[in-house]
Parts: C-alpha cells; sequence; structure tokens
C-alpha cells in the first residue's frame, strides 16, 4: 500500500500536488505535440480574460482567490513575452485594466480547441470512477470548509482546548461510551462480538475511568477484568495528551498484573509509558481494511 494511502488526510496537500504535477506534465506535453507555445501556468488569467475581455489587477486577484501582490507578479511575466497589455480604463481613467495583446489572441486560437478537449477527456476520466465523477463538485466544498475555518485554527483550537475532567465509570455515561467504544472497535476493524451484542452486560465487568467533557465520553480506559485486558479508546479529534494522562492515572490506581493492553499504534506518548511500566510489545497489527494499526502490550508479573 503507497504511503497516500496509507496516510489518508494527512498527506492531502502532496497528493493533490502529484496529481497536479501530472495533470500540468501532460497538458504541456499536448501543446507541446501540437506546437501551441503556451504554458499550463497561464490557463487562468488567459481564461479569464478571453471570457471577461479587460479586468483590473484586483478583478483577476479576486477570480484566482490570491493576493493583488501574486496576480501582478504573474502579470509582469505575460507583459514580458507580450502576451497582455496594461492600459486606462475607458470607463473610469483611475483605473487600469489587463486585456490581451494580438500576440495572445492568436495563441488563443489555437489554444481553446485544446482546452475543449482536454475539458472533455478529464470528464471521461472522472467518470471512470464511482468516487471521482464528484471530485470537482467536492473540491468546491473542501475550498469551502477551508475558508469557513482553515484547518491551522481548527487543529490549534483543539489542542487548546484539551480541558477534560477524569472520572469513574457511572450510568450516566452509558451512551457516550458505548458510542465511544463501537466507533473505536469499528475504526480500528477489531470489534468483539460480545461487547457488540451485549455492552451492557459488558461494562459491568470492567473498571473503567473516562475522560469527559460536557457529559461527553471523549476517552476511556478499559479493564476488562475476565480477560485481564485494557482497551485504550479515544476519539480522533482528542489531543493525544488526554489519552497519556487518563492512562496514567488508570494504572497508577487500578494496577492491573498479567494483563495485556490494546490501543492505537500511533500513540507514542501512552507506548513510552507502558515500557516504562514494564509491558513489552507484544505485536502491532496493520488492519488495512481501515487503514488503522492495532498495538498490543503484555506485562507478565
Amino acid at each position: 500500500m503507497s504511503v497516500f494511502s496509507l496516510a489518508g488526510e494527512l498527506i492531502l496537500g502532496s497528493r493533490f500536488k502529484r496529481l497536479s504535477d501530472r495533470f500540468l506534465t501532460d497538458v504541456s506535453l499536448i501543446y507541446k505535440n501540437q506546437q501551441i507555445e503556451f504554458e499550463p501556468s497561464w490557463f487562468a488569467i488567459f481564461y479569464l480574460l478571453d471570457r471577461y475581455g479587460e479586468l483590473t489587477m484586483s478583478e483577476i486577484a479576486h477570480h484566482l482567490d490570491l493576493t493583488q501582490s501574486a496576480v501582478s507578479q504573474s502579470i509582469a511575466s505575460l507583459q514580458e513575452k507580450g502576451l497582455v497589455i496594461i492600459k486606462p480604463d475607458e470607463k473610469d481613467k483611475r483605473f487600469k485594466v489587463v486585456c490581451f495583446t494580438q500576440k495572445a489572441k492568436e495563441i488563443l486560437k489555437s489554444a481553446k480547441p485544446i482546452w475543449k478537449l482536454i475539458r472533455t477527456k478529464m470528464r471521461e476520466m472522472l467518470d471512470e470512477g464511482e468516487n471521482s465523477k464528484f471530485m470537482l463538485e467536492a473540491l468546491d466544498e473542501l475550498e469551502s470548509a477551508f475558508r469557513r475555518k482553515p484547518l491551522s485554527k481548527r487543529v490549534l483550537e483543539s489542542i487548546k482546548n484539551s480541558s477534560f475532567a477524569f472520572v469513574r465509570y457511572a450510568d450516566v455515561y452509558y451512551l457516550s461510551l458505548k458510542k465511544l467504544v463501537f466507533e473505536w472497535m469499528f475504526n480500528f476493524g477489531c470489534a468483539d462480538e460480545e461487547i457488540v451484542d451485549d455492552f451492557k452486560g459488558f461494562i459491568k465487568k470492567t473498571d473503567s475511568i473516562l475522560a469527559v467533557k460536557e457529559r461527553e465520553v471523549v476517552a476511556a480506559v478499559i479493564y476488562i477484568k475476565d480477560k485481564n485486558s485494557v482497551l485504550v479508546c479515544d476519539k480522533d479529534d482528542v489531543d493525544n495528551k488526554v489519552a497519556a494522562s487518563l492512562t496514567s492515572k488508570f494504572f497508577s490506581e487500578v494496577k492491573p498484573s498479567n494483563c495485556r493492553v490494546l490501543l492505537d499504534a500511533d500513540k507514542p506518548m501512552i507506548m513510552e509509558m507502558l515500557l516504562n511500566e514494564g509491558f513489552k510489545l507484544s505485536k502491532i497489527t496493520e488492519r488495512e481494511d481501515v487503514n488503522r494499526r492495532v498495538a498490543e502490550f503484555v506485562k507478565n508479573g
């Protein structure tokens, strides 16, 4: 399995860049084969000027969702190549507009039929997959999500807002804990039939410590007494330090012996803690169907 499949959302930017590079390389080959002096990097501005005739710098920046400084650099490059000119706006002399030169218009005559073919063949490629046919709509939604709240703000808010109460299990947390455990088991491809069929009976056989925020269970360390096993479960959007602190509290209070611990293998703080507690890493199981890894630690005596 490639790193792009394994890392999933974590490597989305690199994956988009790889796909973009492939697309631009192929498009360059098409222009070169057809002896059209056109570079893919010019496309966005050419497309806009072809559509609107002439635009101010700020209008181009708005359409491209770029800073005016970045647009100015692109326009300056096209101006050096004799493809655009900047002139006073005929409607309002206070503004200047960008428009094509005759050289650019001649290139456009050759390039536009190629654009039509590229669009047709790209739609053909997108329609070959069950999900890729909705890629353009999905990209629109993703860009809107970034505009509403950037990824950096979402992650940093989650790290900052990590104040939780550590409590022992009580019936008031039953439904929230059940949801957490079920999601964790299915996310890691290790659902236990006994737990799924009778969670109420299962939880009575356990000794559990929970991390709770506004009555929602966001992490749990569950000691299954009759199996002498410990599950460390948490929500993906919770800081790993929460589960680490919870695990430390659990072992300082419960002190289970001769047990095994199952946890997300991407929890280095907890794994180091277990090693310091005398546990040994028994195995790491790759759950390729859900793209997760489960670590199993054991301690005897």
